[in-house]
């Protein structure tokens, strides 16, 4: 979706240009107006939304320690089974349950810098929408200020 709107925005920059430099002053000046107008339109109406699990450095996080996890019950297993002679036992599954949740029990403390990185990142969308709408509104008054000097 972003790409699509990029590729719309480059095309009405060019479009704009093209006009600009075919001397249709009025014209450019009105398409970069829409445009800034547009960016301001998107940058007011996208809110910050953040799902956890949804996250793709969640769902790497998550990967991560439920490997570790697994590796570390598995070895607590295997530990408490060579300790009752190689046999299975009610107290090597306990020892695995326990070493396996312990493990995972880090994961959920990273919600909180998850949810500040993806923050940062909407703030500067935020910012980088609000530096291109001024650009593109000193391209519009760069246009209106050559159509007035035509004109005169």
């Amino acid at each position: 979706m972003w790409n699509d709107r990029q590729n719309r925005n480059n095309g009405v920059y060019a479009a704009a240009a093209a006009k600009l430099v075919n001397g249709d002053y009025g014209a450019a000046e009105s398409a970069y107006a829409k445009l800034a107008a547009d960016l301001m339109d998107r940058r007011e109406a996208t809110a910050f939304r953040y799902d956890l699990y949804g996250d793709p450095l969640f769902r790497m996080l998550s990967e991560s320690y439920l490997r570790q996890a697994r590796r570390a019950a598995d070895d607590a297993y295997a530990k408490a089974a060579a300790r009752n002679g190689g046999y299975a036992s009610t107290y090597a599954a306990a020892a695995a349950d326990q070493q396996y949740h312990a493990s995972l029990s880090g994961l959920y403390d990273s919600a909180p810098a998850l949810l500040e990185a993806a923050y940062a990142r909407y703030q500067n969308e935020q910012k980088d929408l609000l530096a291109r709408a001024e650009y593109v509104g000193k391209l519009a008054d760069k246009a209106y200020a050559r159509r007035v000097a035509a004109q005169m």
